[in-house]
């Protein structure tokens, strides 16, 4: 009947957006309450203290913990919350500059704000890249403002939100055929670079020598612009920062982050250097397999699609490490397997992927962060979902490849 049909369609249109409403409103209630607990938990000291330090011309001491305390104690100081490290490589830092014009006691709310304005930057970059309707963004919105991650990321003030933001304008420069805008957009991420390089690899096999080209380009100049604000001793102590790192997880805590070394950390802790050189074998053959699909999907239409979806969940799972707040970066890959590609997915494949994805949602992700990994169970339930999600769509890509072949012949 004529009329069901019209409540039908209002009906796929009213709950997603209920949802979208909803998920915003439930990550902002969240996030407003956790205002408070500011002085116990927040990284945003990590970030300003360091660009104040470098303005008053101390640069080369922002990798030094005890002179990074005493300046972190002095703007924001705290009975409770510990020092809280800067792991940023020098060639990350002219990007938060910025923070050293605001005054201590605004920086708080200004960063929030810039925090929570990426995250949906970030989605609008993606509906614009892979030209969502409105259900679809409602659902895209609802299912990112409803994980753990973002809300973690927003709780404690990570860099993850932005780091979403510029990999989603990246996508959409490269789906646009805009190459120098995407490495503009990727440089970005340099601030973690280990959750990019996957995808660095990935564009080099696919031949896409204007975008790692200019990249090059731009992290050469960021590096010497890292210099000049930190000197030979800047790039000494954040050196002799990451050797002692490997071993010493007091302040880089690479046993909770889900990835395999962080996994091995956690069933062997005292064996973390041979954990470190495990993990380093293991990402080798990983990243020539990023660069190996690069090559076999370059000429395909879909050749992004291909490389979103086969290389960043086996890049992330492979990092040496990467938090749980910075999976936001792997958004773009499920948004890509509940769209473009979900008319192709075995029903087993839907139904595990919406199970394992519900340890990333609201109040899963909360209990298995606080309650299970944060108190020391060793066994990463995040790792081993993320793990089954690479080698899933790793066999998903294949059978493309595959396909694509036979038909070419």
């Amino acid at each position: 009947m004529p009329g069901n049909k019209t409540f039908q369609s209002w009906f796929k249109l009213a709950l997603p957006a209920v949802l979208a409403v909803a998920g915003i409103g439930t990550l902002g209630a969240l996030t407003y309450l956790s205002l408070g607990a500011f002085a116990q938990i927040s990284d945003l000291p990590e970030f300003y203290a360091p660009m104040k330090m470098i303005i008053a011309g101390s640069g080369s001491q922002i990798y030094v913990i005890p002179e990074l305390s005493r300046i972190e104690q002095f703007y924001y100081p705290s009975a409770t919350r510990a020092v809280v490290t800067l792991f940023t490589p020098p060639f990350g830092l002219p990007y938060f500059l910025p923070l050293a014009a605001l005054p201590s006691n605004l920086a708080p709310a200004v960063w929030k704000f810039f925090l929570a304005a990426s995250l949906f930057i970030g989605i609008a970059f993606l509906r614009a890249a892979f030209k969502l309707s409105f259900a679809a963004t409602c659902w895209l919105t609802a299912v990112v403002c409803f994980s753990g991650c973002a809300y973690e990321a927003l709780r404690i003030d990570q860099v993850s939100t932005p780091i979403f933001m510029c990999f989603s304008a990246a996508i959409w420069a490269l789906k646009n055929n805009r190459p120098y805008l995407a490495a503009f957009a990727l440089s970005g991420l340099l601030c973690k670079p280990q959750e990019i390089l996957p995808f660095i690899i990935f564009l080099v096999g696919a031949r896409r020598y204007k975008t790692v080209g200019a990249l090059t380009i731009i992290g050469l100049v960021l590096m010497a612009v890292a210099y000049l604000l930190i000197g030979k001793d800047g790039f000494v102590n954040y050196s002799e920062l990451m050797k002692n790192s490997i071993t010493d997880t007091r302040y880089l805590v690479s046993d909770i982050s889900c990835t395999l070394r962080g996994q091995l950390y956690r069933f062997f802790p005292e064996h973390r250097l041979e954990s470190h050189y495990i993990s380093l074998a293991v990402l080798v053959p990983c990243l020539a397999a990023c660069l190996w699909i690069g090559d076999k999907v370059r000429r395909s239409d879909r050749w992004l699609e291909y490389g979103l979806v086969a290389v960043m969940p086996l890049g992330i799972v492979s990092a040496l490490y990467c938090y749980y707040y910075d999976l936001l970066i792997l958004v773009p890959t499920a948004l890509l397997l509940m769209t473009v590609f979900e008319p192709e997915l075995p029903p087993l494949g839907i139904l595990s992927g919406m199970l394992g994805g519900l340890a990333f949602m609201l109040p899963f992700s909360i209990f298995i962060h606080f309650n299970w990994i944060m108190v020391g169970h060793a066994p990463n339930p995040h790792f081993f979902v993320l793990l089954a999600f690479a080698i899933g769509s790793l066999t998903f890509i294949g059978g493309k490849i595959k396909a694509e072949k036979l038909k070419a012949i």
